[in-house]
């Protein structure tokens, strides 16, 4: 066999099925670290083919990374017009270089089904023209799972009415159509919510109240959990009242006993994973709470595991709760029956007494 022969013979990776060629560099893309973006730079071919995937899940938590993706989407390039709408699934902002900038991505991404607006900046998303119920960009998403703090929205947008069903005449939060999972970070409100309406989100299974670093925001927040209670969708799975930072607080114990970890059997209190984990929890905090990793690009990597776990707990507390009112059961029937015994035994109402 000559050695042309040979070569001719080696595998080649284009020998493989188109199928699988897809899910290799699917595969590759989806990857946080590496390769990622290096598949682009393969070839230009294998660029038009992993681009759509690159651009699937975005997250920006850099103002460089709003900047330069704000500049691909704006000017003209080589991608369809279509691209971004087309492509772009989940979106997570944790930094604002500028509010035009984020006014310009949302517009591009009209067919999101995950948005987390988790914007840390100096200058508040309050009075600005990106509140829900000023840019018209909000009546025009509808995604499935959704993370924004409740001063986004104007006084008047303080509510989950989707329809004009029961609100003739009011204004309406098209933004919750078709949300599953929602979580509203929590910041004392100039006006407080409508939360009757809340029982209207029939497709809603998760929600995650939380709380920024202070006790009294903490407290505040708490409130809102005990308000909402009454106003749980049937459809919904479980509530999550997250207190972030916990080893902060000497007094963590006492912050999860006062804010749902009993109100509720759907309501679970989430801490910090270090507290969850550390020596100062003790076994208490890991039967009464869950873990969740609090930082920025959580949304993807680390929110079904998280729900997963707010799962978990609530079948505990659940099954819990039946065995006690299984006990409380019995110890009811065994004091009636003492009771007739004893009213027997005092009165004398046997009717074979001879008096």
């Amino acid at each position: 066999m000559s050695k042309d022969n040979e070569i001719q013979r080696e595998f080649r990776f284009q020998d493989l099925p188109g199928d699988l060629i897809y899910s290799v560099f699917e595969a590759a893309t989806d990857d946080a670290e590496k390769p990622n973006w290096n598949c682009a730079l393969v070839s230009k071919r294998v660029k038009t083919l992993v681009e759509p995937m690159l651009y699937r899940h975005i997250v920006l938590n850099t103002y460089k990374g709003m900047e330069l993706l704000h500049r691909t989407i704006v000017y003209p390039s080589s991608k369809p017009s279509d691209f971004f709408s087309t492509h772009v699934k989940t979106l997570e902002i944790g930094a604002c270089s500028s509010w035009s900038d984020v006014f310009d991505i949302l517009s591009a991404v009209p067919h999101l089904s995950a948005l987390y607006f988790r914007i840390k900046t100096r200058d508040s998303i309050e009075h600005s023209d990106l509140e829900v119920g000023r840019h018209p960009v909000w009546e025009v998403l509808k995604p499935k799972r959704l993370c924004i703090a409740n001063k986004s929205f104007l006084p008047s947008h303080r509510h989950f009415h989707t329809s004009r069903c029961g609100n003739v005449g009011a204004s309406l939060n098209p933004l919750f159509t078709n949300v599953t999972h929602l979580e509203l970070p929590w910041g004392p409100p100039s006006e407080s919510w409508a939360w009757p309406s809340l029982s209207q989100l029939t497709t809603l299974t998760h929600i995650c109240f939380s709380a920024p670093p202070t006790l009294s925001a903490i407290h505040a927040a708490s409130d809102i959990v005990k308000e909402a209670i009454p106003h749980f969708p049937i459809s919904l799975i479980v509530c999550v009242f997250s207190i972030p930072f916990t080893q902060w607080f000497v007094n963590a114990r006492e912050l999860v006993e006062a804010t749902g970890g009993r109100l509720h059997p759907r309501v679970v209190v989430a801490v910090s994973e270090y507290y969850y984990n550390s020596v100062l929890a003790g076994e208490w905090i890991r039967k009464r709470a869950i873990w969740r990793v609090t930082s920025v690009g959580e949304g993807r990597l680390h929110e079904d595991a998280f729900w997963e776990r707010a799962e978990a707990k609530v079948r505990e507390q659940i099954l819990e709760e039946q065995t006690n009112q299984g006990r409380d059961s019995e110890v009811g029937e065994m004091t009636s029956t003492e009771d007739v015994i004893q009213n027997e035994d005092v009165f004398g109402t046997s009717d074979s007494d001879p008096d």
